[in-house]
């Protein structure tokens, strides 16, 4: 039913990624710096973007209007640049990955070519699973990725997604459960709980498995179908789970009509949770 329900979006999908704020953000990265220097940029923040504390919209553009001005690449930089914007949360862990990429074989391979893999994303996947001892389906390893296909795509090489799985975040974790797509809450009664609870090695792979047979009934890429999901939960969330309020923040922000008929389908469930007075951040 939802892959009946995206499928009119089916060709939206391509153009809505030039509307997302973080392509907005990678584009002004390429633009400050050849795209050697702005992929590895892309990759090294998408890596550490969790834990925000401001939504993943705002912090792009922030990043790319901290690291536009300071011309440079170090780590140094980037626990000054998150400090700025006040996601401080897990610091050290974040530097730390920052500090073994910029360390690796990786960052001296993108720095020679920035787009080294936008033929085959896959291989960045793995070589990104290895430097930071991860699992290949992490959320964070996927998203970088997918902003890594960002610049590709700005560079005019066609980043190749292949059968890349979705990342499974916050966003589409509720997604998942506002769709009915997964139903299991392990006891969790609110929807903002059990949506962390779907972000966990544990359970996240599921939640990949649906969202992947999703995207083969549509004939799309689980990555680029993310760029949909995660913009739409966004303004599904601003507009309290509400269909026909989420579609006018849906064509107010991003100039795209999506069908009530859509929105009704993919928060069909919402109603099934309780949730809490204060949604959490949606980054």
């Amino acid at each position: 039913m939802i892959a009946i329900s995206l499928k009119p979006l089916k060709d939206v999908l391509v153009n809505l990624k030039y509307r997302d704020p973080q392509y907005l953000a990678v584009r002004r990265l390429a633009s400050a710096f050849d795209f050697n220097v702005a992929s590895l940029l892309v990759v090294l923040n998408g890596i550490i973007s969790y834990q925000l504390g401001i939504p993943g919209e705002k912090y792009w553009l922030e990043f790319a209007d901290f690291f536009s001005k300071a011309g440079d690449v170090n780590a140094e930089l980037f626990k000054s640049f998150l400090v700025e914007a006040r996601c401080t949360r897990l610091l050290s862990q974040k530097l730390e990955r920052v500090k073994r990429v910029l360390s690796s074989d990786l960052a001296v391979r993108l720095l020679e070519d920035g787009l080294l893999y936008c033929s085959n994303l896959r291989v960045l996947v793995s070589e990104l699973a290895r430097l930071l001892r991860s699992k290949t389906t992490s959320k964070t390893i996927l998203f970088a990725t997918k902003m890594y296909g960002y610049l590709c795509d700005l560079a005019g090489a066609e980043p190749n997604y292949a059968d890349i799985p979705i990342p499974v975040d916050y966003r589409n974790a509720i997604l998942s459960l506002t769709s009915c797509i997964v139903e299991d809450c392990r006891g969790k009664d609110s929807i903002e709980e059990c949506a962390v609870v779907l972000t966990t090695t544990k359970y996240a792979k599921y939640v990949q498995e649906a969202w992947s047979t999703v995207c083969s009934h549509l004939s799309t890429p689980c990555l680029l179908l993310d760029v949909f999901t995660w913009l739409f939960v966004g303004k599904a969330i601003e507009a309290n789970f509400k269909p026909r309020e989420a579609v006018k923040l849906f064509k107010r922000d991003y100039g795209i009509d999506v069908p009530v008929e859509t929105a009704e389908q993919l928060l069909e469930c919402a109603e099934r949770y309780v949730r809490s007075t204060q949604t959490r951040n949606p980054s």
